[in-house]
């Protein structure tokens, strides 16, 4: 894209989702590329006002357009409304790494285990001999299910049949699950990381500080009391209204015309 730009006067806009080029992970050589095409780009479009700050403090001064990540309504939407169960039914979707907490949400559920709950974790990883081993010496074997990796209808299909999400990560950006849990319907719990903020509220979740065993826990006993107050349709919307293929590609569309335009004078 950069050379087409230099040789043909074409310009281009850069999508970033990851944070890898600002926390150290690539070299020096690396990160003055990036720079680089950050600098050239007719558009710097973060998927979160974080991760734009970030990319302005590398020396980019172009001003950045937030563009979030977006979930496919058509895999991705409310059920219907479940019976009333005493059992709070949780899932949480992710690889099974250090970065998504998994180990903080287990001592959480050990401290609430007296209460009825069932958590399914979707996902595989490194890390799943161990956690599968934590759950059982904590005693929650009964109610935590590993699932190992799902196709995207088939963790829509839990989602719709789940009361809560809970993702308690360390580091994120602007996660993919939340989004599609929100399309579901489901309330969040998540940790205060990236761009989880501009998310999450008050009106779809709660938020806790990353690596916090005892605000966690805390914050689920408060969430799995008063879950049922979160208004599932409003969820829903919300999701639809802002990170729906529609949504996300109306945005584009215009800032790819004016780029365009910009280009041709």
């Amino acid at each position: 894209a950069v050379l087409f730009k230099v040789l043909y006067g074409i310009p281009y806009a850069l999508t970033e989702h990851s944070t890898s080029f600002i926390d150290n992970k690539l070299g020096f050589i690396d990160k003055l590329k990036v720079r680089l095409y950050l600098k050239m780009a007719s558009a710097n479009l973060p998927v979160s006002s974080n991760l734009g700050e970030k990319i302005k403090a590398l020396g980019v001064k172009r001003a950045y357009i937030v563009i979030p990540n977006v979930y496919d309504p058509l895999i991705f939407f409310p059920g219907r409304e479940k019976v009333n169960s005493p059992v709070i039914n949780m899932v949480f979707v992710g690889n099974l790494v250090e970065q998504k907490g998994l180990k903080y949400l287990l001592a959480a559920l050990k401290a609430l285990k007296s209460r009825s709950f069932l958590l399914k974790v979707i996902g595989s990883g490194p890390l799943k001999d161990e956690l599968t081993a934590l759950a059982a010496e904590s005693g929650l074997s009964s109610k935590v299910s590993f699932l190992g990796r799902k196709t995207k209808p088939e963790i829509a299909e839990i989602m719709r049949k789940s009361d809560i999400f809970v993702l308690p990560s360390v580091a994120e950006n602007l996660p993919c699950v939340i989004i599609e849990a929100f399309a579901c319907g489901l309330p969040v719990l998540a940790s205060d990381v990236g761009g989880v903020s501009e998310i999450v509220s008050g009106d779809n979740g709660i938020l806790v500080r990353p690596g916090d065993v005892l605000g966690l826990t805390a914050a689920l006993d408060q969430f799995m009391t008063e879950y049922k107050k979160y208004d599932k349709e409003k969820i829903a919307a919300y999701a639809l209204s802002g990170f729906s293929y529609e949504a996300v590609g109306k945005n584009l569309s215009k800032i790819f015309n004016k780029i365009s335009d910009r280009g041709r004078r």
